[in-house]
């Protein structure tokens, strides 16, 4: 199995969306900082194309659940900066966007460099088993086909941070859909919230991240 050759672009590994996340997540500390809503501190989507991220890419972190999208109309004159969600046949190019509470959460710690002793989950395949050092993170007692070839991808290359999507092809079924919805039931029914999975925004890999 091998991963995404360098200069493709992938959310969250490649240069330009690791910019555009970044700022993101500057943008947000800054309105904490200040104690402001989010919103007033939103980047537009013309910004995050000028770095790099493409409209696709922001779709896929709105699905996962990274970021929220929404149309700015502030006028001359307001107060504050105002803005309107709506659906996508809706949107304009005054799209701007903010990280969600769990993209605040998650997104730093992704952009992190990886280090040689980072500690890394442990996939038993056999007892079906998902452990991180001790801690049994989850058992599966059915089978999970999906769910298990995700985690037998992520053992098999020594749990980097990213993985191309393993699923293989099926007739009649939409690959993106079905990745989406392994990483979703991956999440469910832990013994332990250590871990977490999700989507790279491009619907064609998926992510892991080791909670607090």
């Amino acid at each position: 199995m091998t991963t995404t050759p360098t200069g493709t672009v992938i959310a969250l590994l490649d240069d330009c969306c690791r910019r555009a996340l970044r700022l993101l997540s500057q943008t947000w500390s800054h309105a904490c900082t200040a104690g402001k809503d989010p919103w007033q501190f939103a980047v537009l989507q013309s910004t995050l194309e000028a770095v790099g991220l493409t409209q696709a890419v922001l779709n896929r972190l709105e699905n996962d659940g990274l970021i929220e999208l929404a149309t700015e109309y502030t006028r001359h004159g307001d107060p504050e900066r105002r803005f309107r969600h709506c659906d996508n046949a809706r949107r304009s190019r005054r799209l701007a966007a903010v990280l969600t509470a769990m993209g605040a959460e998650l997104i730093p710690q992704l952009l992190e460099p990886e280090t040689p002793t980072r500690v890394v989950p442990e996939w038993d395949s056999e007892r079906r088993e998902l452990r991180l050092g001790s801690a049994v993170v989850k058992q599966f007692l059915r089978p999970a086909p999906n769910q298990t070839l995700i985690l037998d991808a992520f053992e098999e290359e020594g749990w980097p941070r990213r993985i191309d999507d393993p699923l293989p092809p099926r007739e009649g079924v939409d690959p993106r859909t079905r990745l989406h919805d392994a990483i979703k039931h991956l999440n469910r029914r832990l013994t332990q919230p250590l871990l977490h999975f999700l989507g790279d925004g491009t619907s064609c890999g998926v992510v892991w991240h080791q909670r607090p």
